[in-house]
Formats: structure tokens, C-alpha cells, sequence
């Protein structure tokens, strides 16, 4: 593998921050040991992130595997309750056009919120992907039901460039305040032995 220090500086970086809880001490010998090293091997950093992502996926994989789930369904799962509660009458008929409209930026917010609070390190993947699978999953649904051009699609009764940074930044800023309540969360309450 060829040597290059700037990148494997970079890969050994992303390998040690922030490590699950019990592997500090590994990601602080890994972080030794490339530092010791007087050629700074790219291999030996790759191979690091290869280890630290093991962990990560050891110790978050239910958290990765509901929010998998809640990305790939958003859709369904975001508004079908809403529909059926509108057919069984549950919403009075004049809120359902607001709440329909309101709902379309407050319910992916609150789910990466939910999410953030959860996870506060995941914030930003969290208040990225969401709404850009969410987005598009409406996109395409739109342009395929009225069939018409994807960038004939006016999500949110906006261009589509407009639709999409107003859903990403609302669900960024749900998923910053979603991590500011997760951090003191954890600062707050005591930890498992």
C-alpha cells in the first residue's frame, strides 16, 4: 500500500475518536503504536478504522438496524398513521389540510430528533440521510403518480432545490437540538455498571 502520512493521519484519526464505551484504552494503543511507527503505514491505519468499525457496529447495531428500517420505510411509516386517523375521522376535517402541511417538515424533524436524543453522535448522519431518503422517496412517488419529470416535482410547494434544503435543514436543526438533550442526558444520569 503506498505511503502517504497526510491520509493514513487522517484514516488513524477517524480509527481513535470518539471509540464505544470499553475501547478507549485499544483506541488509545492503536493511536501508540501508528505514533511509534516511524513510517506512519497507511495499511496500519485502514486496518485500525476496519477494527473501530467493527465496534461501532457491535455495539450500535440495533440503533443502525431501526434507523435502517425507519430510512428505508419512511414513507409508510411517517404517514400512515396520520391517513388512517383522518379516514377514522379521529382528526376533525377541517385540521387535516393544515396538519398535512405542518406534519410534512414537524414529523421527519421529530424522528431525527428522536434519534439524535438516542445516539447525540449521530447527529449529523441522522439530519442528513433521513430527509434526503424521505424526500426522495416523494420525489419519485410524485413524478411516477403524475407522470411527469422529476424536476417537475415541486416538493413543499417549492422548487425542488428549495423543498429539499428546507426539509434537511429543519431536520438538522431537530437533530442538533435532538443531540444537545441526548449529551445532557447522559451527563445527568448514571451509568450501568
Amino acid at each position: 500500500m503506498p505511503r502517504n502520512p497526510a491520509f493514513a493521519e487522517w484514516l488513524i484519526d477517524l480509527a481513535t475518536a470518539n471509540p464505544p464505551p470499553g475501547r478507549e484504552e485499544w483506541a488509545g494503543a492503536m493511536r501508540a503504536e501508528f505514533e511509534a511507527s516511524e513510517t506512519h503505514h497507511t495499511g496500519w491505519a485502514l486496518g485500525c478504522l476496519g477494527a473501530a468499525i467493527g465496534w461501532r457496529l457491535r455495539s450500535d447495531w440495533l440503533y443502525l438496524l431501526v434507523f435502517v428500517a425507519v430510512v428505508a420505510f419512511s414513507g409508510q411509516i411517517m404517514w400512515t398513521p396520520f391517513f388512517w386517523a383522518a379516514k377514522a375521522h379521529l382528526i376533525p376535517h377541517d385540521l387535516v389540510g393544515p396538519l398535512f402541511q405542518y406534519g410534512r417538515f414537524l414529523i421527519p424533524a421529530g424522528v431525527c430528533m428522536g434519534f439524535a436524543v438516542v445516539r447525540p453522535r449521530y447527529w449529523a448522519p441522522v439530519g442528513l440521510v433521513l430527509p434526503l431518503v424521505f424526500v426522495t422517496q416523494g420525489v419519485l412517488q410524485a413524478a411516477h403518480d403524475f407522470h411527469t419529470s422529476v424536476f417537475d416535482v415541486h416538493p413543499f410547494n417549492a422548487t425542488l432545490e428549495v423543498g429539499v434544503a428546507a426539509l434537511v435543514g429543519y431536520c438538522l436543526v431537530a437533530a442538533m437540538i435532538g443531540r444537545a438533550i441526548g449529551s445532557m442526558l447522559t451527563t445527568r444520569l448514571p451509568r450501568r455498571a
